[in-house]
């Protein structure tokens, strides 16, 4: 084979040392010659392999074989192993008579270097092993806090990776392997719950991930009421078995042990919160506010449970479940309690800088707060991501650009980060590169409809009216209830000329806003292209009356370009606090 090492496209990983081929970390049984196949196409991909070459490298001259069959069954053979037909191929597509072209973003898989003197910690789900079935949150959630918890105690000397990258593996010991490849890991935590009655019972084993050889285990046995000073003793016990040098900084004072204040009943509502903030959807998002604010309720000094309420609240406005003049002042609420209860809170201080960011317009202020939750924990993936965001909306793309980098190192399988990234290429008129991020996640998930959204915006940049047309269709059909994939398709439709189309969408997401919260901002978009000056400069109105969050990427989002010119839209950018020299905003549809 000429191609070496391991590779990764879509959810699949080719080894060609091994010359195996794995879907989601799982070994598929695949014959040698289409292997070789798959090897020609991967070590050229974008580029025509002709049938000739392949006859050549599969079958040396002096070999006597029905060529034009063994290669239609070995191209068989490979279609079925990865699931993808000819006639509307993701991976390999057919040239008649020509020969084959392998059309998906490849990635060269290695594991990640670690920054120097700092080991890279995967937390992985704990099993749950319980008599009676209905704890599947206690474990998940527990091993969520841990990790959390591990994140923030020594972040010089430890990364913990993000649970969403982890939540992407298959449970199991086997995934040591993946954690090392995929994730960078240098070590895996597993772990396993058993609840009998009120108690908790608790193992862990900590594994060095290259060679899978366990190095340390402990054991707890905890009534539930005590299990977050536990979790605080399991944390430390972890980070010394990972550095010896590492100190627990002496008996915490008792204003900022939280757990001393916190109830069994509390307890579980915030570890059931923690398990549906994982998979965040508008209704799983209300689900976790409900808990946290059952939880903060149940013990006001639940210091953890304050930060993750702020998180969620913060969120409220962008999912459509609560009005900005709302949720927002209440997350600022929650996060101020955290902060007060335990001031080493870098979730809480991120959540502050959220609101700040999007509700306060206090940019200055903003950063301040990023940058604080950043000193307490510079290896949080999800505060790095929201810093990184902040500082390409004030139109500092370059900066933000090595900070979602960060972002990525430590939630690698991040969707979300990685259509983040593609964004900011996107501002810096990196086309190309926008794109191929958006390739890579459609290609392990073609659901994810925010990396189809960048999609027809970097065709829309480009001038490809129809193939962003495509792409904002597919977006909204997949999603057919997201006011952000409505109006990217609205004003899809709109540059194309499809007025009565785009009208159509715009009173589609008129008559969403009845039954949930649509930002007058989205909709401002979608009247800018239709021309509509006047309409798009009173909804803007509107947004900076209703504070929403959205308005905080005036200064970047190019659907709004034409208006720039405006005299108006420049007293807005003053009165949301953007000051002075406009970074450069590209016009729709002609490259920067």
């Amino acid at each position: 084979m000429t191609r070496e090492g391991q590779v990764r496209f879509g959810i699949f990983e080719a080894d060609f040392q091994s010359g195996e081929l794995r879907k989601r970390g799982v070994r598929l049984r695949i014959q040698d010659k289409p292997l070789q196949i798959l090897a020609c196409l991967l070590n050229r991909p974008g580029e025509v392999v002709t049938r000739a070459e392949l006859q050549q490298h599969l079958w040396p001259p002096g070999t006597f074989v029905d060529f034009e069959h063994g290669l239609n069954s070995a191209m068989n053979k490979l279609r079925e192993a990865l699931s993808d037909p000819a006639s509307n191929p993701r991976f390999v597509e057919t040239l008649p008579r020509r020969g084959y072209r392998f059309i998906a973003q490849v990635e060269s898989i290695r594991p990640q270097p670690r920054a120097e003197g700092k080991s890279i910690l995967a937390v992985m789900p704990f099993q749950d092993s319980s008599a009676s079935p209905g704890h599947d949150y206690l474990s998940q959630g527990l091993s969520e806090e841990l990790a959390e918890r591990l994140g923030g105690l020594c972040p010089q000397q430890l990364g913990v990776i993000a649970s969403t990258s982890i939540l992407s593996l298959a449970p199991g010991r086997s995934d040591v392997g993946l954690a090392y490849r995929l994730l960078g890991a240098d070590f895996v935590l597993h772990g396993n719950v058993r609840r009998q009655e009120s108690r908790v019972c608790i193992s862990l084993e900590l594994i060095e991930a290259r060679h899978q050889t366990p190095i340390w285990t402990g054991s707890y046995d905890r009534e539930l009421s005590g299990i977050g000073d536990v979790q605080s003793q399991m944390a430390e016990q972890v980070a010394r078995a990972l550095a010896p040098g590492i100190r627990s900084g002496g008996p915490r004072p008792a204003a900022e042990s939280g757990e001393l204040h916190v109830s069994a009943p509390a307890y579980q509502d915030y570890l059931k919160g923690l398990c549906l903030r994982s998979g965040v959807s508008p209704k799983t998002l209300g689900r976790a506010l409900f808990h946290f604010e059952e939880a903060v309720r149940k013990s006001p000094r639940f210091a953890e449970a304050h930060a993750a309420l702020a998180h969620c609240l913060s969120l409220a406005e962008e999912h459509g479940i609560a009005q900005p003049l709302d949720s927002f002042p209440k997350a600022r609420q929650a996060a101020n309690r955290a902060i007060e209860l335990k001031r080493r809170m870098p979730h809480a201080f991120a959540a502050m800088a959220f609101v700040r960011h999007r509700f306060d317009w206090d940019f200055a202020a903003a950063e301040r707060d990023y940058q604080e939750a950043l000193r307490l924990n510079p290896n949080a993936a999800e505060s790095l991501h929201r810093y990184a965001e902040f500082l390409s909306h004030m139109g500092r793309h370059e900066e933000a650009l090595p900070t979602v980098a960060q972002a990525r190192r430590f939630d690698p399988l991040s969707p979300a980060i990685k259509t983040a990234e593609a964004w900011i290429h996107f501002h810096l008129g990196e086309y190309d590169r926008a794109e191929s991020s958006c390739r890579t996640v459609l290609d392990i998930d073609p659901r994810i409809g925010m990396a189809r959204h960048c999609l027809a915006s970097i065709k829309l940049q480009l001038g490809r009216i129809e193939a962003a047309l495509e792409e904002a269709a597919r977006a909204n059909e997949d999603s057919p209830q997201e006011p952000v994939f409505l109006t990217g398709l609205g004003v899809a439709q709109a540059l194309s000329g499809l007025r009565a189309e785009a009208e159509s969408t715009l009173d589609r997401l008129q008559k969403l806003s009845g039954r949930r919260f649509v930002s007058p901002f989205l909709q401002a978009k979608v009247e800018t292209a239709l021309g509509r000056k006047e309409s798009a400069f009173k909804l803007l109105e509107e947004g900076l009356r209703l504070r929403s969050g959205w308005m905080a990427r005036l200064r970047v989002d190019p659907d709004l370009s034409p208006l720039r010119r405006d005299g108006r839209f420049n007293s807005l950018e003053q009165r949301i606090g953007f000051v002075g020299q406009r970074p450069h905003a590209p016009l729709l549809g002609s490259p920067a």
